[in-house]
């Protein structure tokens, strides 16, 4: 009982961490990765097409490397976690419908940040 409850919290930890996470890394980091020219032109920031395309596709794959590379890493410590407590099968459905929940909370995440972001809601 006790072990379930710390798997609860412990995910529901993450979460909060994840979102956090995503809004740093795509307002501070994912900065880097935007070539220069998609981003500015004669020194204004461009708003056409090409460049606001080209950034929200950028940002939008980088957010989702880092949304894999997490939920493939809570996934690992979920079965950790579970790893003494339940049966092999009992473990890898808890485990599998964690993961479930967590890309689809990262997904929605994901879309409500570059959608605010490029209304100019999250700057």
């Amino acid at each position: 009982m006790i072990k379930n409850t710390f798997y609860i919290i412990f995910n529901l930890i993450y979460q909060l961490g994840s979102f956090f996470f995503f809004l740093y890394t795509n307002t501070y980091l994912n900065e880097a990765l935007v070539p220069k020219r998609l981003m500015w032109k004669d020194n204004k920031a461009r708003t056409d097409s090409v460049g606001l395309g080209g950034v929200v596709t950028i940002k939008t794959v980088a957010l989702f490397v880092e949304a894999a590379v997490l939920i493939i890493l809570i996934y690992f410590v979920n079965k950790l976690i579970l790893s003494d407590t339940e049966g092999v099968d009992r473990r890898n459905a808890i485990a599998n419908r964690t993961a479930k929940i967590n890309i689809i909370l990262s997904l929605c995440f994901i879309a409500i940040l570059i959608w605010g972001s490029f209304r100019g809601f999250l700057w």
